[in-house]
């Protein structure tokens, strides 16, 4: 506050006033100046991998590039610039899952192209990043022709998505006989 004079906090935190004036016109030191630089090439190499990299990752590419420097150095400035990586979540298959994909049979063993359009369906559904979150995309494609024939894009990861993909093929295609719908058996 301007209202305060320095003499009276320099007898309140009971510092003298050569110190004072020594500390404010003192330069930073070689480490500080060398940790600034430090925290620069953090922040590129954390960008640089969208944020996938922690303390250990940082240390050991830094090693890596020719750096000499400690594990603790690494966490301490690494904290101090806030950094947090971002985690894989780490998902469980349910028993039904499991006996999902073990029963049945592949209809299409040996890949073979179909002679005509809409004998074939192909069908995937897969996340993508659109302006910074996450949206989950269903397509579906003939096999003959390789043009999608119907996508669908959400932000949430339900059945629903897939559903829709596949009626609006449908009522775009509307295919007689006999259709194989390919797909690698997702949960959706």
């Amino acid at each position: 506050r301007p209202d305060i004079k320095v003499k009276r906090l320099l007898k309140f935190f009971d510092v003298s006033k050569s110190g004072y004036y020594d500390w404010r016109e003192r330069q930073p030191s070689a480490r500080a100046i060398e940790d600034v630089e430090l925290k620069q090439k953090f922040q590129q190499i954390f960008t640089e991998n969208k944020g996938r990299y922690g303390s250990p990752r940082i240390f050991k590419t830094l090693q890596k590039q020719g750096y000499n420097i400690g594990k603790k150095r690494v966490e301490r400035l690494y904290n101090a610039l806030g950094l947090v990586a971002r985690v894989m979540r780490v998902t469980t298959r349910s028993a039904f899952y499991k006996r999902f994909l073990t029963t049945g049979t592949n209809l299409r063993p040996d890949g073979a192209v179909p002679l005509a359009k809409d004998k074939v369906w192909v069908a995937d559904v897969t996340y993508l990043k659109v302006k910074g979150v996450w949206r989950y995309l269903s397509v579906i494609m003939d096999l003959y022709s390789r043009r999608i024939i119907s996508w669908s894009l959400d932000k949430n990861r339900t059945m629903d998505v897939t559903k829709r993909t596949l009626e609006n093929a449908v009522k775009k295609r509307k295919p007689s006989g006999d259709l194989m719908l390919h797909t690698d058996r997702g949960v959706e």
